[in-house]
């Protein structure tokens, strides 16, 4: 049923696969005295509506074209507003809904907003309001299924009250009818299959706009300052890399995707790595090229293959990956670098070297993510 509604096509994500913004969003008020059904989501019910077909955006990445903590907005943020109002559905002679649920499946998000009440949304753009002063008061969320062993979890703070407690996906965090400000908010993914995605979001927050991006459990919005969350933006981010990394001292360590694999703060050199794209990336394929201590920068190698050295001591100082193959134009590959003494480079992609060469540093870190390229006009 959910999978109708986020139409997603997971293939299409980046290494975590940003879906921007979160809105196509409707009303749930009751017309007309019209039966209301189940959502889905635990304590929440709409009246009966006209069929909202979703697509989850997958074309559509993070605001910026390879960045992973960009907080940039783009120009869909002109679209803000924009609700698509849930017409109530009449009811049989029987009381039950003429449209059918399978039809007409819950919304993947749903905001609480001032002044109009329950606004169900689509993933993809900003839910809520920009610019019209509307407190946020509550959401509820639920991720597709699909994912394998992957589940969802938030908190919220609220005006008066702080912190909720950790929420399974579905339950609604916040108050209604109460006049209750959402403040801030969390989400996190846990399960067997949660390391092979990322939850992202952002907020945007009375008299501060826009928050930077979030992911994966830290705290988007306020405490403390008594500013309303006015919209919010949640997207799914598939790992489509998967990394191994031979660390000092620890042996061969794999990852997935965005995260950083390898350590900071410890002092460790990282002296090689493998990375490769999995099976739904059709027709492009990685390749990389590495600086290690002594022996200078390798050739090009193909993806899977190990870029440096085992059991030598020698530290990996730089490296460079690129697409080939015949969908390669469709992407970009980004990746950053953490160094010695310099700490998180900025992010480099398509090719580029990061690092260093002729310093002596060691590289501690790395991480790596595929993000299709937006389609030309």
């Amino acid at each position: 049923m959910r999978d109708r509604l986020w139409g997603v096509r997971l293939g299409a994500m980046i290494v975590g696969v940003s879906v921007a913004g979160l809105v196509g969003c409707g009303s749930n008020e009751q017309a007309g005295g019209s039966p209301r059904r189940d959502t889905g989501f635990t304590g929440i019910e709409f009246a009966d509506a006209a069929p909202i077909h979703v697509q989850h955006s997958l074309d559509a990445a993070d605001d910026s074209a390879v960045s992973p903590d960009s907080g940039t907005s783009s120009a869909e943020d002109t679209n803000v507003a924009q609700q698509v109002r849930h017409d109530a559905g009449s009811a049989s002679a029987d009381g039950s809904s003429a449209v059918d649920a399978a039809v007409n499946p819950p919304p993947p998000v749903l905001v609480h907003l001032q002044g109009t009440g329950d606004v169900a949304c689509s993933t993809g753009q900003w839910c809520g309001t920009k610019g019209e002063s509307r407190r946020l008061e509550g959401f509820a969320i639920r991720l597709p299924p699909g994912l394998g062993d992957v589940q969802l979890k938030y908190f919220c703070h609220l005006q008066g009250t702080g912190d909720t407690a950790w929420q399974a996906e579905g339950s609604f965090c916040g108050t209604r009818g109460q006049s209750r400000r959402l403040e801030g908010f969390a989400l996190a993914l846990s399960g067997d299959d949660a390391a092979k995605y990322s939850i992202g979001y952002q907020a945007h927050v009375q008299n501060m706009g826009d928050t930077a991006i979030i992911r994966n459990g830290g705290f988007a919005g306020t405490r403390g300052q008594s500013l309303r969350v006015e919209a919010i933006k949640v997207w799914l981010e598939a790992h489509h890399v998967k990394t191994l990394v031979h660390l000092q001292d620890i042996g061969d360590v794999s990852c997935y995707g965005r995260g950083w694999c390898g350590t900071r703060g410890e002092a460790r050199r990282l002296e090689g790595f493998s990375m490769k794209l999995d099976d739904s990336i059709v027709d492009v394929q990685l390749q990389y090229m590495c600086h290690l201590q002594g022996t200078g920068d390798t050739a090009w190698l193909s993806e899977g293959s190990f870029c440096g050295t085992r059991g030598q001591s020698r530290r990996l100082e730089g490296f460079a990956v690129r697409l080939t193959g015949a969908r390669a134009h469709m992407y970009h590959v980004a990746y950053q670098a953490h160094l010695q003494d310099i700490g998180d480079t900025g992010v480099v992609s398509n090719g580029g070297f990061i690092g260093t060469r002729g310093q002596s540093r060691r590289l501690e870190a790395l991480r790596i993510w595929l993000q299709p390229k937006e389609p030309t006009q």
